[in-house]
């Protein structure tokens, strides 16, 4: 400051005195009053000398004192600033920058803006920069910046022209620019986390085997029950696009009979909070079903909406409608029915007696309501609660019992089955008592069932041995009677089903009732067939009585069934990975494209042609890598999809190797690669050639991508032991241990650049291994860092 004074007093004493130069005063006519008078003058013309310098002095030290607070409030700034050339080097830089970027403020100056962003960022920074410094009004960039630890955070630019000195100016005509960086990496981040979010949502809500509706509850100009939004299944439900939905209300899916209650309706959902209700929906093709609608309320974008998930209860209603029609069968069954039906708890004592025979035998129901066995019977109990015993630890048990009387023995049969909660446990029995006097007398009845034909009947004693079987044996397996009797029935049993068979043997040796039993038994032809099986057995005479369906039909139906249900699976798995493919591979580099073509349609006339060249030059290139993507994704979900068959014919390899050579020629000549085919003369294979040239071209190409100039290419092919062994060898750069790992990983798509930057899809080594394992082949990859690289792949000949 004080120079900067002593400089300003020079230059005013050099003009005073070139001024007096020119003043025509003679001091020889002056006399004594002229001489005061202009001493007075010059004293007076000092003392405002001396007050316009103190003037000066203190303007001078205000501004100082005003650029100091200013460089301080830059300086100390939360927001990042920092100045450019208008070539886009660093000039100046705040302490806030030099804090994001881990530099001193010093290492900044002079530095090129774009050495501190990646290289894509860099490209799209230097391409936008001079457009911006053109016209910086509303203009904003997200970059990624390189930061501390070489950690780069994401990062938004806003920039202004400016003409204040904060650098010292060597050129007046170009002004400078002025950033406003901030860091924006949690932003980001909250921005791809709510991304991520959303999808989840909007999968779960699409997951859910419901319609679900989110309801807008009161709508005056658009009408009550305003549709926001659908699942998929509600959609695919009730026949209407997600578009035409979001045009309905509830007015429009509610059945006849419940318009006008809508809109009171919703004004009780939003004072309950929930409510559940049946009622009747209307599809778009006109259709009634009933539904079950459980609803609550929810804020969904500030607002309370309702959340409407809607069940069809068309089998339901059904299934009650079969209920009660079953109801009415057993009511009339029972009251038609001379069968003594009853309940008893677990202390054996009557809860329910059914049928008219109560009222036919001349008893009440208060005989034996509450009442034991033992209470009603006395002595005579003993054959009951041996059988109560059982039954009550889970078992089926049937077991006859007699009553002498005055006509004679009278023969019954009871059984008792457990009757179980919802958690299994066993909280009673129900039995059913049967008069079988006449079925013991007329045995012929007993024989007219055990020959009808549908089923396999079969009567065997405890070691197997079958006693008597019917005609079903002969129509479902085409063995005779007479084939069949005094053999073991495990004789003609599956070798992997005797020991489940053997377990089941020993429970009905134990008296227990087998049910719902599987095995598989060979049948004449040489063909095994599967067999339900139900038996019980005989303990007085040791007699097994088995019933048997022939249900081979069926089981084969299941198992095409779950194959259906796991190619399915795959088809799904390959729809999602084939999407996946195309949200992330092919949509997300349009946003650069688009970004390219967007500078072109709105800035061409401020670009230079060497810039429109850059741009169209990137554009071109960018779309040649996208192509290649979409042809390598098209060919992958062709073989990926169900009717992809093979077409195989025999196949002349070396011809095949002759015209891949060719097709790849131009590429090895632009490379400077040396290629050779080491193949047997007149060597064949059955495969699908197109298939197989597919594969052979994506393997060269790859070699030819990760080989530098001067490089050697080897494919190789010779039959050995019923296979043809194929391999392609390059003296490339290699595949480090864990790259090679991500491309061996079936589920993982894997790709990096070409020692020329070629660019991949990351699809051509899966296509490969998808045609290959179609082949019944393998695909096995070696690799050394810096030695190249060798595919191989084993076809069977």
């Amino acid at each position: 400051m004080k120079d900067h004074d002593s400089n300003y007093q020079s230059d005013l004493r050099k003009k005073a005195e070139e001024r007096l130069k020119h003043l025509s005063i003679d001091p020889h006519y002056l006399n004594e009053a002229d001489v005061r008078k202009l001493a007075q003058d010059l004293q007076i013309y000092k003392v405002e000398l001396e007050i316009q310098n103190e003037e000066l002095r203190n303007t001078q030290s205000e501004l100082q004192r005003s650029f100091s607070q200013f460089y301080e409030l830059f300086n100390s700034a939360p927001v990042g600033y920092v100045v450019l050339d208008d070539v886009g080097i660093i000039l100046k830089a705040n302490q806030t920058f030099s804090t994001l970027t881990g530099l001193d403020t010093a290492a900044l100056i002079h530095k090129p803006f774009t050495s501190l962003l990646n290289e894509e960022d860099a490209d799209i920074f230097f391409s936008r920069y001079k457009a911006i410094h053109k016209k910086p009004e509303g203009k904003v960039l997200e970059l990624k910046i390189k930061g501390n630890h070489n950690h780069f955070f994401y990062a938004r630019l806003e920039g202004s022209i400016i003409n204040l000195d904060i650098v010292e100016r060597t050129d007046d005509s170009n002004p400078y620019f002025l950033f406003a960086v901030s860091d924006i990496t949690s932003e980001k981040i909250a921005q791809s986390e709510l991304t991520k979010s959303e999808s989840k949502f909007r999968q779960l809500f699409n997951f859910i085997t419901d319609p679900i509706m989110l309801i807008k509850p009161v709508s005056e100009s658009e009408g009550f029950g305003k549709v926001l939004e659908v699942n998929d299944i509600a959609c695919e439900r009730y026949g209407y696009t997600r578009e035409e939905f979001l045009n309905l209300t509830l007015n429009d899916i509610d059945a006849p009979e419940v318009l006008g209650g809508v809109s009171q309706k919703i004004r009780t959902i939003l004072e309950s909070g929930t409510e559940l209700w049946e009622g009747s929906h209307i599809k778009k093709d006109g259709s009634k079903i009933p539904v079950e609608i459980h609803v609550r309320t929810f804020n969904y974008n500030n607002e309370t909406v309702i959340l409407s998930s809607v069940r069809d209860i068309s089998e339901r209603k059904k299934a009650e409608a079969a209920l009660k029609e079953s109801e009415n069968r057993f009511k009339n069954l029972v009251n038609s029915t001379d069968e003594i039906i009853f309940t008893l708890d677990t202390e054996m004592r009557h809860t329910g007696v059914y049928g008219p025979w109560v009222k036919n035998s001349g008893f009440t129901e208060e005989v034996f309501i509450g009442k034991t066995f033992r209470e009603i019977l006395g002595e005579n109990a003993s054959v009951h609660e041996s059988a109560f015993k059982r039954a009550i630890k889970g078992e089926y048990v049937i077991y006859d019992w007699t009553v002498p009387t005055e006509e004679g023995v009278k023969y019954y049969q009871t059984s008792f089955n457990p009757i179980r909660d919802d958690s299994g446990s066993i909280y009673g029995l129900v039995g059913i008592g049967r008069n079988i006097t006449e079925l013991i007398t007329f045995k012929s009845n007993f024989e007219l069932f055990f020959e009808q034909p549908l089923s396999l009947n079969l009567i065997a004693d405890l070691e197997g041995r079958i006693i008597h079987v019917n005609v079903g044996w002969e129509i479902h397996l085409g063995y005779s009677k007479d084939e069949l009797i005094g053999k073991k029935f495990f004789e003609f049993i599956h070798p992997d089903d005797i020991a489940a068979t053997e377990q089941e043997m020993v429970k009905l040796k134990d008296g227990i009732t087998v049910f719902k039993f599987e095995n598989r038994y060979l049948s004449k032809d040489g063909i095994y067939k599967t067999l339900f099986w139900s038996a019980n057995v005989d303990a007085n005479n040791k007699l097994v009585y088995a019933n048997a369906h022939d249900i081979t039909e069926q089981k084969l139906a299941e198992q095409r069934l779950m194959q259906y249900a796991e190619e399915l699976e795959i088809a799904y798995k390959t729809k999602e990975q084939f999407f996946s493919i195309i949200s992330h591979d092919l949509r997300s580099p349009f946003n650069g494209l688009l970004g390219l073509s967007k500078i072109l349609a709105e800035e061409i006339e401020t670009l230079a042609k060497d810039e429109i060249s850059l741009y169209a030059k990137t554009l071109n290139n960018s779309l040649k890598t996208q192509f290649q993507l979409l042809n390598d994704l098209l060919e992958w979900a062709k073989v990926q999809s169900r009717s992809a068959k093979l077409n195989l014919t025999n196949v002349n390899i070396n011809e095949l190797a002759k015209y891949e050579a060719h097709s790849i020629s131009l590429l090895l000549q632009q490379k400077g690669i040396l290629f050779e085919s080491l193949i047997d003369d007149e060597l064949f294979i059955n495969a699908d050639e197109n298939m197989l040239k597919l594969v052979i071209r994506n393997l060269i190409s790859n070699s030819i991508k990760f080989t530098e100039r001067g490089g050697r290419i080897t494919l190789s092919v010779v039959k050995q032991d019923g296979s043809v062994n194929f391999s392609v060898k390059d003296t490339g750069i290699g595949i480090s241990p864990e790259n090679l790992n991500m491309i061996l990983n079936q589920n993982q798509r894997f790709t990096t650049e070409g020692t020329a930057s070629e660019q991949g899809s990351g699809l051509g080594l899966m296509l490969c291994k998808e045609i290959i394992t179609k082949h019944g082949g393998e695909l096995l990859v070696e690799s050394k860092l810096g030695e190249g690289t060798k595919i191989s792949f084993i076809l069977p000949a």
